[in-house]
């Protein structure tokens, strides 16, 4: 196939990329942690502490950690959290994580049915993205999701959001969970190489596992990640986007005009031996 024949692929995480969905976690958690015997009321405070800590949650049961933390200490600041704390609260945590699923997961799907409306309002789709998105769309990218959430879920979500990814193009929890294994699942099923499909998500560690793939990989600086977070994408050469870049960015990446910090300090360290060598500058 040749190179201008190869469709030119973008892979969108979900969740902290399109949709912002962390209110509705919120409300079916702190149901589930009441139902649980836990003492937590809703509340502002709450709330907002609860949001602080959307970035280290990779599945529902984290949801329960974040929850037990603040019921402990009602004035922690997740900014000030470390993953290694966190994880040390999910090793503590974990006897009880099977029976907060199920709340939560029974909870979510009960208000779906009986008020599916009530559920769409809880979430909302992140200022211009949807746009942006379009636009890759209407400029010729095959623009698919890849995401852990269950696919008639994003189907509906996205339909709200007006967003015009087709049913055909989400990759979800149904395929394969695993982030890796969905890009190779894209490559086959576009029959592109994956080194030509870019990947954007929020959260660092999906970013690591696809970068071990050989896709392009982004990172969105809008959805559920941290300062030390997106300062480390950085750090492995992965560009960290804002909302209004996403269009021009997204392009420059797919099209390979973007070399990652990695690429230009080895271009530099070149650049000095050169010069050293030819006597235009003397380091030794």
């Amino acid at each position: 196939m040749a190179d201008t024949e190869i469709p030119k692929v973008v892979a969108f995480d979900f969740d902290g990329v399109i949709g912002d969905s962390v209110y509705e976690c919120y409300v079916q958690s702190i149901k589930a942690f009441g139902e649980l015997g836990g003492k937590l009321k809703d509340s502002k405070e709450v709330e907002s502490a609860f949001r602080k800590a959307r970035p280290f949650v990779k599945v529902a049961e984290d949801y329960d950690v974040v929850l037990r933390m603040i019921e402990s200490n009602p004035k922690i600041d997740f900014d000030e959290v470390k993953q290694k704390e966190f994880d040390g609260a999910k090793e503590k945590y974990k006897s009880d994580f099977a029976k907060f699923k199920e709340k939560f997961m029974a909870n979510r799907k009960s208000m779906q049915t009986a008020s599916e409306a009530q559920w769409f309002g809880l979430q909302k789709d992140f200022p211009s993205v949807v746009a942006n998105v379009n636009k890759l769309i209407s400029k010729g990218y095959k623009v698919v999701i890849a995401t852990t959430k269950d696919k008639p879920s994003v189907v509906k979500l996205l339909k709200q959001y007006k967003c015009n990814i087709k049913d055909e193009d989400i990759i979800s929890k149904e395929i394969f969970e695993d982030k890796g294994k969905q890009i190779k699942f894209i490559s086959l099923k576009y029959d592109v190489p994956v080194g030509k499909i870019t990947f954007v998500d929020d959260m660092v560690e999906q970013v690591k596992i696809v970068q071990k793939t050989g896709a392009k990989t982004a990172m969105a600086d809008w959805g559920y990640s941290t300062k030390a977070q997106r300062k480390e994408a950085e750090s492995l050469g992965v560009p960290v986007m804002k909302k209004e870049e996403l269009y021009s960015k997204t392009v420059s990446i797919s099209k390979g005009h973007w070399a990652n910090g990695a690429f230009w300090l080895i271009l530099i360290i070149i650049a000095i031996i050169l010069l050293n060598y030819f006597g235009v500058i003397n380091l030794f």
